[in-house]
Protein backbone atom coordinates (compact mmCIF):
# COMPACT_ATOMS: atom_id res chain seq x y z
CA UNK A 1 0.00 0.00 0.00
CA UNK A 2 1.07 3.71 -0.86
CA UNK A 3 1.05 5.02 2.78
CA UNK A 4 0.26 2.56 4.63
CA UNK A 5 -3.24 2.44 7.26
CA UNK A 6 -2.09 5.80 8.93
CA UNK A 7 -2.17 7.65 4.94
CA UNK A 8 -5.57 6.11 4.71
CA UNK A 9 -6.92 7.49 7.77
CA UNK A 10 -5.14 10.81 7.19
CA UNK A 11 -6.94 11.40 3.42
CA UNK A 12 -10.58 10.49 5.49
CA UNK A 13 -10.47 12.83 7.81
CA UNK A 14 -9.07 15.67 5.44
CA UNK A 15 -11.96 15.08 3.30
CA UNK A 16 -14.56 17.76 2.19
CA UNK A 17 -17.08 16.29 3.81
CA UNK A 18 -15.39 16.53 7.58
CA UNK A 19 -14.41 20.10 6.93
CA UNK A 20 -17.76 21.19 6.67
CA UNK A 21 -18.54 20.24 9.79
CA UNK A 22 -19.76 23.11 11.97
CA UNK A 23 -18.48 23.03 15.46
CA UNK A 24 -20.11 22.46 17.93
CA UNK A 25 -23.26 20.59 16.51
CA UNK A 26 -25.92 19.29 19.14
CA UNK A 27 -27.63 15.50 19.16
CA UNK A 28 -25.70 14.91 15.83
CA UNK A 29 -26.90 12.37 13.68
CA UNK A 30 -25.97 11.22 10.23
CA UNK A 31 -28.47 10.99 7.16
CA UNK A 32 -28.23 10.49 4.21
CA UNK A 33 -28.64 13.35 1.27
CA UNK A 34 -29.33 12.01 -2.42
CA UNK A 35 -28.85 14.78 -4.80
CA UNK A 36 -29.59 14.75 -8.43
CA UNK A 37 -26.66 16.20 -10.57
CA UNK A 38 -25.85 16.03 -14.58
CA UNK A 39 -23.99 12.54 -13.79
CA UNK A 40 -26.83 10.71 -12.30
CA UNK A 41 -27.70 10.36 -8.50
CA UNK A 42 -25.29 11.15 -5.87
CA UNK A 43 -25.59 9.90 -2.36
CA UNK A 44 -23.56 10.49 0.56
CA UNK A 45 -23.74 10.10 4.66
CA UNK A 46 -23.37 13.83 5.90
CA UNK A 47 -23.74 15.12 9.35
CA UNK A 48 -26.88 16.42 10.65
CA UNK A 49 -27.77 18.12 14.00
CA UNK A 50 -28.84 21.41 16.38
CA UNK A 51 -26.95 24.17 16.00
CA UNK A 52 -26.62 25.23 19.51
CA UNK A 53 -26.23 28.95 18.35
CA UNK A 54 -29.53 29.03 16.58
CA UNK A 55 -31.33 26.24 17.47
CA UNK A 56 -31.80 24.87 14.07
CA UNK A 57 -31.25 21.86 12.53
CA UNK A 58 -29.20 21.79 10.07
CA UNK A 59 -26.62 19.88 7.63
CA UNK A 60 -23.21 21.22 7.40
CA UNK A 61 -22.70 20.10 4.40
CA UNK A 62 -25.72 21.34 2.61
CA UNK A 63 -24.86 24.78 4.59
CA UNK A 64 -21.15 25.17 2.84
CA UNK A 65 -22.22 23.80 -0.55
CA UNK A 66 -25.65 26.34 -0.31
CA UNK A 67 -27.91 23.91 -0.53
CA UNK A 68 -31.90 24.82 0.91
CA UNK A 69 -33.24 22.29 3.14
CA UNK A 70 -35.46 20.05 1.00
CA UNK A 71 -32.76 20.96 -2.17
CA UNK A 72 -32.42 17.57 -4.35
CA UNK A 73 -30.69 19.12 -7.17
CA UNK A 74 -27.19 20.82 -7.42
CA UNK A 75 -26.94 24.10 -7.75
CA UNK A 76 -25.02 23.47 -11.37
CA UNK A 77 -27.36 21.14 -12.52
CA UNK A 78 -30.41 23.48 -11.93
CA UNK A 79 -28.38 26.84 -13.54
CA UNK A 80 -28.12 24.13 -16.36
CA UNK A 81 -31.76 23.04 -16.21
CA UNK A 82 -32.92 26.79 -16.15
CA UNK A 83 -30.90 28.30 -18.48
CA UNK A 84 -32.18 25.01 -21.10
CA UNK A 85 -35.49 26.02 -20.35
CA UNK A 86 -34.73 29.52 -21.39
CA UNK A 87 -32.81 28.46 -24.68
CA UNK A 88 -35.59 25.93 -26.09
CA UNK A 89 -38.55 28.35 -24.83
CA UNK A 90 -40.65 25.61 -23.52
CA UNK A 91 -41.04 23.44 -20.94
CA UNK A 92 -41.43 20.05 -23.22
CA UNK A 93 -39.20 20.40 -25.46
CA UNK A 94 -36.30 21.60 -22.60
CA UNK A 95 -37.23 18.50 -21.08
CA UNK A 96 -36.83 16.57 -24.09
CA UNK A 97 -33.54 17.94 -24.75
CA UNK A 98 -32.33 17.82 -21.21
CA UNK A 99 -33.69 13.70 -21.04
CA UNK A 100 -30.59 13.46 -24.13
CA UNK A 101 -27.77 14.56 -21.71
CA UNK A 102 -28.93 13.44 -18.31
CA UNK A 103 -31.65 11.12 -17.73
CA UNK A 104 -35.52 11.80 -18.09
CA UNK A 105 -36.96 14.97 -16.84
CA UNK A 106 -40.91 16.04 -16.22
CA UNK A 107 -41.55 19.34 -17.09
CA UNK A 108 -43.52 20.24 -14.39
CA UNK A 109 -40.43 19.58 -12.35
CA UNK A 110 -38.64 22.64 -14.72
CA UNK A 111 -41.50 24.70 -14.62
CA UNK A 112 -41.15 24.41 -10.70
CA UNK A 113 -37.62 25.25 -10.65
CA UNK A 114 -37.43 28.01 -13.72
CA UNK A 115 -40.81 29.76 -11.06
CA UNK A 116 -38.46 29.21 -8.17
CA UNK A 117 -35.39 30.65 -9.28
CA UNK A 118 -37.42 33.72 -10.86
CA UNK A 119 -38.85 34.67 -7.77
CA UNK A 120 -35.19 34.38 -6.16
CA UNK A 121 -33.80 36.71 -9.06
CA UNK A 122 -36.96 39.10 -8.61
CA UNK A 123 -36.60 39.18 -4.60
CA UNK A 124 -32.47 40.25 -5.24
CA UNK A 125 -33.76 42.70 -8.26
CA UNK A 126 -35.83 44.31 -5.50
CA UNK A 127 -33.40 44.80 -2.97
CA UNK A 128 -31.10 45.86 -5.33
CA UNK A 129 -33.49 48.75 -6.55
CA UNK A 130 -34.32 49.83 -2.56
CA UNK A 131 -30.73 50.55 -2.03
CA UNK A 132 -29.35 53.74 -3.55
CA UNK A 133 -27.30 53.89 -6.32
CA UNK A 134 -23.70 54.44 -5.23
CA UNK A 135 -21.37 56.46 -7.04
CA UNK A 136 -18.12 55.36 -8.09
CA UNK A 137 -14.78 57.21 -7.76
CA UNK A 138 -12.16 56.37 -9.68
CA UNK A 139 -8.88 56.76 -7.43
CA UNK A 140 -7.06 59.72 -8.98
CA UNK A 141 -3.86 58.40 -10.33
CA UNK A 142 -1.06 60.64 -11.91
CA UNK A 143 0.04 60.67 -15.22
CA UNK A 144 2.95 59.05 -16.14
CA UNK A 145 5.50 60.77 -17.19
CA UNK A 146 6.72 60.95 -20.73
CA UNK A 147 9.93 59.63 -22.09
CA UNK A 148 11.79 59.65 -25.31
Amino acid sequence: MNGGENAWRSVCRNSPINRAGLFPLGQRKHRKLTLRSELGKISLKVDYGLDRQTGQWLSPVQRAWGLGPHQKLTPGFAEKLCFTVTATGCYEEAAQVVGKWSGPMDDSTLHSLVQRMGAQAEGQRQERSAQPPRERHSPSVPPAPWRC
